[in-house]
């Protein structure tokens, strides 16, 4: 029975050996570092067909932690490692960066080399877990500034190798560190084409692998793919899962809970097009910096802001109205990529209210959409968020339709005071000539009043005018006035005035209309009284049949026609060329 039970117990105590005892010191033997002044607790991890294993060991004299990357060139046949040590080795000399593990010193073998680097106890982004919107922020931040420091080396330094797998993150200090400086690159003046086998897939930029010269956006595309692995849940070996053949890494749907301003920013660094990046992690870092929240903060209130356009290369405006006490300090939040075309600017301040102009330049913009973006007001830290819904015009045409009928109005009023009017045949000839010039000094009194005076006024003037003339009409025709009384004159010249000074207004801003889209840029006064004048001749000189004076006033009335026609077609032509130059480069919803 004891002999039983010692087995027993001699059989668990085996099993707790086994179990206990790490699958690297079963296959490996510790060597003895102690004549280099370290001795080694354990492997950490082992490439045999890199001939590389990493130790963590402990330096005798001082009994501080370090990580001892050792590089075995004769067993793995691979002599071109050394190059790689040896420039990880000439990067790490020169860091002094507290993202960055400082390097110690080189161990030398016969047949391998020793890298010694301070130990960082925190495991990398690698392992499966979830960050919330203050760690993904704090870890892009940190990578960033590390990044600024490399980029602001002369030459600059190139990491080409950043990865899930080559961050540590310290989460109880929140604090990150980026390693493996194996394939880093000193200077962008040459392009490596030996980057084609380094890297990994997924996180290395299209130059990269295209063996082209890299610049300082190229370690932002990497880490753009690193923060994609983070923010998302997808692990490192399934990122070429959402990469399509043009290189764009498709996110964008996985990432519902994050405000625009960050995915713009993060969509941005991770643009296929080198050009389109940010040009190095500086100006990457103050965009991210100016993003207060990455999450989407539903509960904000929205204020809609409707525009319309109705020719290309249109400004929009509208005004908003805050309040606000002294002293409060306020701040428009827009994204960079859309301060081309919306931009707010102060207007006045009225007590304590304060005025602003939200603009919107449709010239940056493609036609014949329907554009949404969002731009935020702050207040002492409290948010006001606008909806921008902007409506484009379609494509750049010739004159539209509406010009057409106000073309026709414009002969129909002509033909109204001057046939009506100055064609009756028993009307005496002083009277024709009272009738004329009323009517050309009503005229050009409307002119005057819709262009000097205000939509809003010139709009009242019509309404006025218009009702004067229907009173004068009924007044006329209840007192039976005709030319043979002494008052006679004085009511057709009323008449004249008052119908003259309607049909001045009414078609001076109809021009005005149509100059302000771009139809007619030539439009002056005189070519409205002209085809006043005109038109009345053709009214009254139609009884007596075409002569010459007939056909000066179709001419003198073919003179505004004519000009329309030929700006507006040149006009379109510009439009269109501007348009197809700049139509690739032109924001899309």
């Amino acid at each position: 029975m004891k002999s039983l039970y010692r087995m027993k117990k001699i059989s668990l105590q085996i099993l707790y050996l086994l179990l206990h005892l790490t699958p690297e010191s079963t296959m490996y033997e510790l060597p003895d570092f102690t004549p280099y002044g370290y001795r080694l607790l354990e492997i950490l991890s082992n490439n045999i067909q890199g001939g590389r294993i990493t130790y963590k060991a402990i330096k005798l004299s001082t009994n501080d932690y370090v990580i001892i990357k050792q590089f075995q060139f004769a067993s793995s046949q691979n002599w071109d490692v050394y190059k790689q040590v040896e420039r990880e080795i000439n990067v790490l000399e020169g860091l002094d960066h507290i993202g960055i593990p400082n390097y110690l010193e080189t161990i030398n073998h016969p047949d391998d080399i020793c890298l010694v680097q301070n130990y960082i106890n925190a495991p990398n982004l690698s392992r499966s877990r979830t960050f919330d919107a203050e760690q993904i922020k704090s870890i892009a931040t940190q990578l960033l500034e590390i990044l600024v420091y490399l980029q602001s080396r002369i030459p600059v330094i190139i990491h080409r190798d950043i990865k899930t797998e080559n961050i540590l993150y310290d989460a109880e200090n929140d604090r990150v560190y980026l390693i493996d400086f194996g394939l880093a690159k000193i200077g962008t003046n040459d392009s490596a084409l030996s980057s084609m086998f380094g890297g990994t897939p997924g996180f290395m930029p299209p130059e990269q692998i295209l063996g082209q010269p890299l610049s300082n956006a190229s370690d932002l595309y990497s880490l753009g793919a690193t923060i994609i692995c983070l923010v998302t849940g997808i692990k490192s070996t399934q990122l070429n899962t959402i990469i399509d053949s043009n290189f764009t890494i498709n996110f964008k749907s996985k990432l519902s809970q994050y405000n625009r301003q960050f995915i713009n920013w993060l969509e941005r660094m991770v643009k296929p097009k080198m050009e389109e990046r940010f040009p190095d992690a500086k100006q990457a870092l103050n965009v991210l910096n100016s993003i207060d929240n990455l999450v989407s903060s539903p509960d904000i209130p929205y204020v809609c802001l409707s525009f319309e356009a109705s020719q290309w290369k249109q400004k929009l405006t509208q005004i908003i109205t805050i309040n606000y006490s002294y002293g409060d300090t306020i701040n428009w939040l827009i994204d960079d990529n859309d301060k081309s075309w919306i931009y707010v600017n102060q207007k006045k301040i009225i007590g304590n209210e304060i005025q602003f102009e939200v603009t919107v330049d449709t010239s940056e913009l493609k036609c014949n959409e329907t554009i949404e973006r969002t731009i935020s007001v702050e207040i002492n830290g409290e948010l006001t968020k606008y909806r921008i819904i902007v409506k484009t015009p379609s494509y750049p045409k010739e004159i539209s339709n509406w010009c057409w009928l106000y073309l026709g109005l414009f002969f129909i009023f002509s033909f109204a005071w001057g046939g009506l009017i100055l064609s009756l045949e028993d009307a005496r000839d002083f009277a024709i000539y009272i009738g004329i010039s009323g009517g050309i000094s009503g005229a050009f009194s409307g002119v005057l009043f819709a262009r000097n005076l205000g939509l809003k006024i010139s709009s009242f003037i019509i309404l006025s005018t218009v009702s004067l003339t229907i009173v004068a009409a009924i007044a006329g025709a209840i007192m039976d006035l005709s030319f043979q009384v002494i008052y006679g004159p004085i009511f057709w010249l009323f008449s004249c005035a008052i119908l003259g000074v309607t049909s001045g207004t009414i078609l001076t801003r109809i021009f005005l209309r149509m100059k302000k889209q771009g139809f007619y840029n030539e439009i002056t006064d005189i070519c409205i009284l002209l085809t006043f004048i005109s038109g009345a001749s053709l009214g009254w000189l139609s009884l007596v049949g075409i002569n010459v004076y007939t056909i000066l006033a179709l001419a003198g009335s073919s003179v505004p026609l004519a000009s329309m026609l030929i700006t507006s077609y040149k006009k379109r032509k510009k439009l269109i060329a501007e348009y197809r130059k700049k139509e690739p480069y032109l924001i899309e919803p």
